[in-house]
């Protein structure tokens, strides 16, 4: 997977993680995932389930003393690094 897809892949698993726990709109979910299924956008990286990506986020470089941090939307535009989603 290219650097560029990951980006991809993680913004929507972001978008989706925030829309579940009820902190951004369920449209603003979907404005994020819409925007990244244009054909310019488009990866079969998208695909991926999230567990496939967990050792890989493990070592990313916003993780930090065993812990996976998460760059996550507080509405679109907006974003803060969080260690956990629920």
């Amino acid at each position: 997977m290219l650097h560029g897809e990951a980006i991809a892949v993680g913004m929507v698993m972001a978008a989706e993680a925030v829309g579940r726990a009820g902190l951004i709109a369920a449209a603003d979910v979907h404005r994020v995932r819409s925007l990244l299924r244009r054909p310019a956008c488009r990866s079969p990286g998208l695909r991926s389930a999230p567990s496939a990506c967990s050792k890989l986020m493990a070592i990313d470089k916003k993780a930090a003393g065993g812990r996976v941090r998460f760059v996550l939307l507080d509405s679109v535009g907006a974003a803060s690094l969080r260690e956990a989603v629920r």
